[in-house]
């Protein structure tokens, strides 16, 4: 996979973890050094941290705490209940990702070393949240390579043989098409 844009989305992280009052993992801030915000066939996203104020950060948490509550109240009790509230609660939720088909993923704040994360998917098609091993970047490979039963995400369009293309937003956002060959 090569960058498109990556490399000049610069973010300043002592000012992003400073306004969020925790670093975030390595692989992630690696991640979006490289390859920047953006997704994975179309299907599967990498969100940037929201920063670098308090207000920028304060607004993503309590819109990630509606629509907790907005779960929690209409799963009644059942699976799809959220585990855990939104950070900064702790343990708490903060969001990395999202797929096509709606699956959410999260980091699961309940120590102070990032790398240690947890990683939870709200996986919407079951209705059931699931808790993997930290490490975004593995998820991410597991879900870019594995069968689309095996995924631990939706990702529409993947298929054996079908090459995977990371696009950053900066494309994306010129209007261009940069799936052309996404439904050949």
């Amino acid at each position: 996979m090569s960058p498109e844009f990556g490399r000049d989305e610069l973010i300043d992280w002592p000012s992003v973890e400073a306004a969020w009052g925790v670093g975030f993992p390595r692989d992630y801030k690696r991640f979006l050094r490289h390859y920047g915000v953006g997704s994975f066939n179309d299907s599967l996203h990498v969100f940037a941290p929201a920063g670098p104020d308090r207000a920028a950060v304060a607004a993503a948490t309590e819109g990630l705490a509606g629509g907790l509550a907005w779960l929690r109240e209409h799963s009644r009790g059942g699976s799809g209940t959220p585990p855990y509230p939104a950070y900064p609660a702790r343990p708490g939720l903060i969001r990395w990702g999202t797929s096509i088909a709606g699956d959410d993923a999260f980091w699961l704040v309940d120590v102070a070393d990032p790398d240690a994360w947890p990683i939870v998917i709200w996986d919407r098609g079951m209705t059931e949240w699931i808790t993997r091993p930290p490490g975004m970047t593995e998820l991410l490979l597991q879900v870019l390579t594995a069968p689309v039963d095996d995924q631990a995400m939706s990702m529409i369009g993947s298929a054996p043989g079908r090459p995977v293309r990371f696009v950053n937003e900066q494309i994306v956002n010129t209007l261009q098409d940069p799936w052309p060959d996404l439904l050949d």
